[in-house]
């Protein structure tokens, strides 16, 4: 997947349409957009007819250019984010007008959808710039969906529970050895596939989720520097302001502009 540069946001949010309702881009999309589905399928037609369905666990990527009617077959639970590409585009849809994905990972979707409409909706300070950051974070997961279809799933299944204790145990102490028995793999197995299938070592995966999570907590407005320390897992917050300007070359404070 080429590098994107995204511009303006059209719509994130959380959205239910019941059975026989359609949702009309007959006419076009003139926005590109991701779709992710919790519960249900919906049948999308596009006008070259071409006839896809879409279902629970699964994602569409759709370019600004299609044309089509999703006619929903089962109640149709989703999150759907439009928005503008300002350059990057040029390869992105060179096989047709969508890229259909039955994710590996379908927890991680929901979860950064469910952040991205939830800032989205409520349009705190900073909300655009958040935003825009967890559709890069969509665009990511799907590209380790691509990579990870390219090489096969056995060896992502066997870290999928390390890669999940990552992901909802950030703030918490934790070590190789541990991850690695999570998936009953030794040290040294361990780090090298996680290596391989995830392009960095796990530790280095770790800490740019404790980051993520440290800029959306400066961003909402609610957490000062010394609580987004204690919720990323930091008793010291001078250690916390150092982390956090090794891994982003700024201080908290820069980072939010205070």
């Amino acid at each position: 997947m080429t590098d994107l540069n995204i511009g303006r946001i059209i719509i994130a949010h959380e959205y239910v349409l019941r059975v026989g309702e359609r949702c009309d881009y007959s006419s076009g999309r003139n926005a590109f957009g991701i779709v992710f589905v919790k519960s249900g399928e919906a049948d999308f037609c596009f006008s070259g007819g071409k006839r896809v369905r879409v279902s629970k666990g699964e994602t569409i990527f759709l370019s600004k250019n299609a044309a089509y009617t999703a006619i929903v077959k089962e109640d149709y639970e989703h999150y759907t984010v439009n928005f503008e590409i300002v350059s990057g585009d040029d390869d992105l849809f060179s096989g047709g007008d969508y890229i259909l994905r039955r994710l590996k990972n379908p927890k991680a979707f929901d979860a950064t959808f469910k952040k991205l409409a939830d800032t989205w909706k409520h349009k705190k300070v900073g909300y655009n710039f958040l935003s825009k950051a967890y559709i890069y974070e969509l665009l990511a997961l799907l590209e380790t969906e691509e990579h990870l279809a390219s090489m096969g799933s056995a060896a992502y299944s066997r870290l999928i529970s390390a890669k999940e204790y990552i992901d909802e145990n950030f703030a918490e102490k934790t070590s190789i050895s541990h991850l690695a028995s999570l998936c009953f793999m030794s040290e040294t197995n361990f780090r090298r596939t996680f290596l391989r299938v995830f392009g960095e070592p796990p530790m280095t995966y770790r800490n740019k989720v404790i980051i993520m999570h440290a800029k959306e907590y400066l961003l909402s407005g609610y957490y000062s520097v010394s609580r987004t320390a204690e919720k990323c897992g930091f008793s010291d917050v001078s250690y916390f302001v150092r982390f956090f300007r090794n891994q982003t070359g700024m201080t908290p404070g820069e980072f939010t502009g205070k």
